[in-house]
C-alpha cells in the first residue's frame, strides 16, 4: 500500500516537472519570435529610408523598387509616387550644339492611349534629340542635314524619367533601315522625312528593328 502511494506521488512530481519545462520552453520560443519580428521591422524600415533618400534625389525607378521591397509604412503610396506623369508630346530635349536645323524629321505612331514611346536620335553615337509621344500622335523635329543618324526607342506605360524611362518592363529597340538593315540612316539637307511606327499601308522604305537592353537606349 505504501509503495503504491509513493509511486503515485512520484508520478505527480514528474508530471509537474514536465509541465513546467514545457512552459519555460514556450516562453523562450515566443521571445525569439518577437526578436525576429523586431529585426525584420528594422530591416524593412532601413529599406524604406533608403528608398525615400533615392526618391528625394529623383532616382525614381530604384526608389520604386526599394519601396516595394520594404513593405514598410506607406510604401504603396510612395511607390505610386515614383511613377511619374508623362511629359507632354514633343521634343523634350535637343543638343544645343546642334544649332543648324535644316532637315525635318516627323515621327508618327499609332499605339494605345495607355502606351507611350520615347525616341532618342543619335548622331556620331551621341544623342542629339529626345522625343516623347503618349498614345497615338506625331512629333516633328529639326536636325542638321547631310549626316548619318541612329534612332532608338522605348515603349511602355509606367514612366520614371529620361534615364530609366519605362524601366525593364518596357520594350526597347534600335531601328534598322533598308537595304542592308543598317542601324544608321543618311538624312539629306533641306528634305523632309516621316518615320511611321505601327502604321500599315504606308508608301516608303521598310524599317526593321533590333532588340535593345533598356540601359543601352
Amino acid at each position: 500500500m505504501k509503495k503504491t502511494v509513493l509511486f503515485m506521488l512520484l508520478a505527480v512530481l514528474l508530471l509537474t516537472i514536465s509541465v513546467c519545462s514545457a512552459d519555460i520552453s514556450g516562453k523562450g520560443m515566443n521571445h525569439q519570435l518577437l526578436l525576429q519580428i523586431e529585426e525584420n521591422q528594422q530591416e524593412d524600415k532601413s529599406l524604406y529610408d533608403r528608398a525615400y533618400a533615392l526618391y528625394e534625389k529623383k532616382n525614381y525607378y530604384n526608389a520604386h523598387e526599394l519601396f516595394i521591397q520594404s513593405q514598410y509604412g506607406d510604401w504603396e503610396r510612395m511607390a505610386k509616387k515614383c511613377v511619374r506623369r508623362w511629359p507632354a508630346d514633343g521634343e523634350i530635349w535637343h543638343d544645343p550644339s546642334q544649332w543648324l536645323r535644316d532637315t525635318e524629321v516627323t515621327f508618327r505612331v499609332d499605339q494605345p492611349e495607355d502606351t507611350a514611346i520615347f525616341i532618342v536620335v543619335y548622331k556620331n553615337n551621341a544623342p542629339v534629340s529626345k522625343v516623347f509621344i503618349g498614345g497615338p500622335g506625331e512629333v516633328t523635329v529639326m536636325l542638321p542635314g547631310n549626316g548619318k543618324y541612329m534612332i532608338k526607342d522605348g515603349v511602355g506605360s509606367e514612366w520614371y524619367d529620361e534615364d530609366d524611362m519605362f524601366g525593364p518592363d518596357g520594350a526597347y529597340e534600335t531601328m534598322t533601315f533598308e537595304p542592308d538593315d543598317s542601324e544608321t540612316y543618311y538624312f539629306e539637307q533641306r528634305l523632309s522625312y516621316m518615320i511611321t511606327i505601327n502604321i500599315e499601308d504606308v508608301i516608303g522604305e521598310d524599317i526593321g528593328s533590333e532588340d535593345l537592353d533598356w540601359k543601352d537606349l
